[in-house]
């Protein structure tokens, strides 16, 4: 026996199924075009002054540099140091980047310190670009962090990750 199937309702059948299968995919493209993940990289130079007694104290960071998207920046830190741990740990750090054009991005980090034998201290971190202002308002992004602290409290920093434009 042979079955007979209404040539309008194949068609109704198959429009479903089409656009069921590319409304998630334009879901996902409309999501892509809001956030357009970009590289960041961030090399600056600083001068670290410590606020407090050791072995936990805190520190303020200030320097300047370059960053993607921003362009000369200077930049401003603060974190506590604990070295009591092994390795030597920072944390609650806080940080701005200030453009040229006054526009921030501001974010979160923390890692940890190797210490040389020539007295210098090698930085491994974690950073979140967490927003900004100006055109910068909207952005997220994170990545990692490398550095070498210097007994005179000088430093350098590059910064390697991501950074989303709304």
């Amino acid at each position: 026996m042979r079955t007979v199937y209404n040539r309008k309702a194949i068609a109704l059948l198959l429009a479903i199924a089409f656009i069921a299968l590319i409304l998630p995919i334009s879901t996902v493209q409309s999501r892509s075009v809001d956030f357009r993940k970009l590289p960041f990289v961030e090399y600056a130079t600083a001068q670290a002054v410590v606020l407090g007694p050791l072995p936990i104290f805190d520190v303020d960071i200030s320097g300047s540099g370059y960053a993607t998207h921003l362009g000369k920046i200077t930049l401003r830190q603060h974190h506590t140091v604990d070295l009591t741990t092994t390795p030597p740990t920072f944390y609650d750090g806080t940080y701005t980047d200030t453009a040229a054009n006054g526009g921030t991005i501001f974010g979160t980090y923390h890692g940890y310190m190797v210490p040389l034998q020539n007295g210098d201290l090698e930085i491994h971190g974690v950073f979140t670009i967490d927003g900004g202002t100006g055109r910068f308002s909207n952005v997220v992004g994170g990545g990692r962090a490398i550095g070498v602290q210097h007994p005179d409290g000088t430093a350098w920093l590059l910064l390697i990750g991501t950074i989303s434009f709304k």
